[in-house]
């Protein structure tokens, strides 16, 4: 990992799985958020750096819309190339990718400390099955709801671009993402009012944060979007500004829970975050390509998974002061995330790539 800020190292016509090397410090940024967003839960940040951190779920919507970008794109190549995507090499990845982490995170928290509803609903917390049961969203790992909503989107994603094909064309697609992401919208303002409100965590109320990302994609591969931006946004370390100024606005103006982790105006902050990224500024090379943030993008998921429990367990030290539970957190989940990816993630994803070559 290196400060570089070339946004993308491809062979378009060669490869399908280019390779974006500021978008793992993204997830860094992204998990840094959330973790800030629950440490101020529980133990809340002095002056404005609560206000900050009180928005930090914004880092949600942020993985939302590199799934969508990072998942969709290839499958667009094969369909402009006319090749076959395969619904078993895309499943067992994904499954790769997500569950033996998450098992094992799952099976240690339930021994010690403990998780909710895991001793009547254990194999509804295995299956990532908790986003279609009120009583069940937050229980076992508490942010894995939203890694429920991703598996949904998984699973759905193979079928929609086998099914949509090639009949729609550019502008066809688009159309249709723009309006799956306005009922989707829609449905999760509306649902957010009702007796059912924890339903806006599911796909259908989350799903034009993935759009946004999908969109891309689409745009990128069929009409070489990124490059054409490229070459007329001179200053895209703009769009992180503007994004820095809505992010600020909104934390100093709009209470969190007015909003929640998904509400569709952080899809407006994350794409502001994300498209320097891959658009080239030399702002985001050096930040998203700094080693420590590059790295921490490459075991965000075992951040993700651990890093609620981890500080739980520190608060219980009430006593101590606010900066040092948050140094002994921050430093405990990292050693746990490492951990995680070199003995589990690693391994299994080695392991899928070396089958996929046989």
């Amino acid at each position: 990992m290196t400060g570089s800020n070339r946004p993308l190292v491809v062979d378009r016509a060669a490869d399908t799985a280019p390779i974006f090397p500021l978008l793992d410090g993204l997830r860094g940024i992204a998990a840094l958020g959330v973790f800030f967003y629950h440490f101020d839960h529980l133990r809340t940040l002095p002056g404005p750096l609560h206000q900050l951190a009180a928005h930090g779920n914004a880092g949600v919507p942020l993985f939302f819309l590199l799934s969508g970008f990072l998942l969709y794109r290839p499958l667009v190549v094969k369909r402009v190339r006319g090749q076959p995507i395969s619904l078993g090499e895309f499943y067992r990845r994904r499954a790769a990718r997500i569950l033996p982490a998450y098992w094992v995170a799952l099976t240690i928290l339930a021994i010690w400390p403990g998780v909710q509803r895991f001793s009547d609903r254990w194999w509804q917390l295995y299956l990532l099955g908790q986003d279609f049961d009120p009583h069940t969203t937050f229980a076992g790992i508490g942010p894995a709801w939203s890694l429920a909503i991703e598996a949904t989107f998984y699973l759905l994603l193979p079928l929609y671009a086998l099914l949509l094909g090639r009949r729609l064309g550019l502008v066809g697609e688009l159309v249709l993402l723009a309006a799956l992401s306005v009922l989707t919208v829609g449905f999760h303002l509306w649902i957010g009012s009702t007796a059912w409100s924890l339903l806006a965590y599911t796909l259908p109320g989350t799903f034009y944060l993935f759009a946004v990302g999908m969109a891309i994609a689409v745009l990128d591969v069929e009409a070489d979007a990124l490059r054409i931006a490229r070459r007329w946004i001179r200053y895209p370390a703009a769009l992180w500004a503007a994004g820095a100024l809505l992010y600020i606005v909104l934390s100093m103006k709009v209470p969190s829970a007015a909003l929640g982790s998904v509400h569709p105006v952080y899809a407006v902050v994350a794409l502001l975050v994300f498209l320097p990224a891959v658009l080239g500024s030399r702002l985001a090379g050096r930040v998203l390509g700094w080693r420590p943030i590059a790295g921490l993008g490459l075991v965000s998921y075992a951040f993700y998974l651990w890093h609620q429990a981890v500080i739980e367990q520190w608060m219980r030290l009430s006593a101590l002061p606010t900066w040092l539970l948050g140094a002994l957190s921050m430093a405990t989940v990292l050693a746990i995330s490492v951990v995680s990816y070199r003995l589990v993630e690693l391994p299994v994803l080695r392991a899928v790539r070396h089958r996929g070559r046989t």
